[in-house]
């Protein structure tokens, strides 16, 4: 697939349908490869739990050497650039045992991406050769995301356990409800705007990013979204007088 085939006009009536089916598919207690196989063909749903409002490009499968390969790995120039590895887990997991301590499937989850952020320490000329800066600023940083359960299995002071996990960790551990919410927040997009819907495999990516047309999708997406961040300060500034 060459570098156009990954993204696509956004249409408003393909995204109220795709977070509904979205919605359903949380709510039928999906596996994670039926989840890996809905935001493989619907990469943008990851804007949210990254924080991405600029470059957005979204890799499936991408490997550190042979020894692990995370479910996706988002590149962002938003404050950074940064690049995103992302660990999917159940929707149907849980977080906290009913004791308060992190589950089984959290505590491996982030040993997962605490053993990608020490691999890529004792590894950085690796890292920087096979997840480039795109738009070219300077070496890129490092986040890691778990995406794990839903919100509803969650207590108050589960919650509280969590925001305070999140505070001192590396790493972001967020539910699935958070696609949801942020998805419902994108509806500013514009009917017709290029965005990237597809995740490119690890396998392809080396092989489209040689592609020129790569690049100018890219570039034409940060500057729209600068363009849009502009307008909605100077909206902003008008309400504040």
């Amino acid at each position: 697939m060459n570098a156009t085939e990954y993204f696509k006009p956004f249409s408003h009536g393909d995204f109220i349908d795709a977070i509904a089916e979205f919605s359903s598919l949380l709510d039928s207690e999906p596996s994670e490869g039926a989840i890996q196989e809905f935001l493989q063909c619907h990469a943008y749903f990851l804007t949210p739990v990254v924080h991405v409002i600029d470059t957005f490009i979204c890799v499936s499968q991408p490997s550190l050497g042979s020894e692990y390969r995370a479910d996706f790995a988002v590149y962002s120039s938003c404050n950074g650039p940064w690049w995103t590895l992302i660990e999917l887990k159940s929707p149907g997991d849980k977080l906290f045992n009913r004791n308060g301590d992190p589950s089984s499937k959290l505590v491996h989850a982030c040993r997962q991406a605490e053993d990608w952020r020490a691999w890529i320490s004792a590894s950085p000329q690796y890292f920087s050769n096979n997840y480039p800066d795109h738009m070219r600023f300077g070496h890129c940083g490092l986040y890691t995301t778990v995406i794990i359960g839903r919100r509803d299995s969650l207590s108050k002071p589960h919650l509280r356990r969590l925001s305070r996990m999140n505070q001192e960790r590396h790493e972001s551990i967020v539910t699935y409800d958070a696609i949801l919410e942020g998805m419902n927040r994108m509806r500013y997009v514009r009917d017709g705007a290029m965005i990237q819907t597809i995740a490119i495999p690890y396998s392809e990516y080396a092989e489209v990013i040689q592609d020129h047309r790569f690049h100018e999708l890219i570039y034409a997406h940060a500057l729209r979204d600068a363009e849009f961040a502009e307008r909605r300060e100077s909206r902003a500034k008008e309400g504040r007088k």
